[in-house]
């Protein structure tokens, strides 16, 4: 496990806003997703040995996460959560790889 990687991940969740419950559905639904997908993400490259190994599999993750959100679904909505793990997959991406 690369500290540097974890430190930057939990200083991304960190930033992160609290979800509130006077929010309109579709924003606390975002805010909500960012949180779990983040904190996912932070679970995955806990067991990753080296930066480049935190970068693939944050990678993978984001792949993953763009096919999930491009499957189609009965109610697009439910693309959302997919949709918005992708987008904290790549920001983290953007991280790591600027650590490099």
């Amino acid at each position: 496990m690369d500290n540097r990687v974890v430190s930057a991940i939990e200083d991304y969740i960190f930033d992160l806003i609290d979800p509130q419950r006077n929010w309109p559905t579709h924003y606390f639904k975002q805010v909500s997703f960012s949180r779990c997908a983040a904190g996912e993400i932070l679970k995955l490259v806990k067991r990753a040995s080296s930066l480049q190994k935190s970068i693939d599999v944050v990678s993978n993750f984001s792949t993953k996460m763009k096919n999930f959100a491009s499957m189609d679904h009965d109610d697009k909505e439910d693309a959302q959560i997919f949709s918005v793990a992708y987008e904290v997959a790549t920001d983290i991406l953007d991280i790591l790889n600027a650590m490099k």
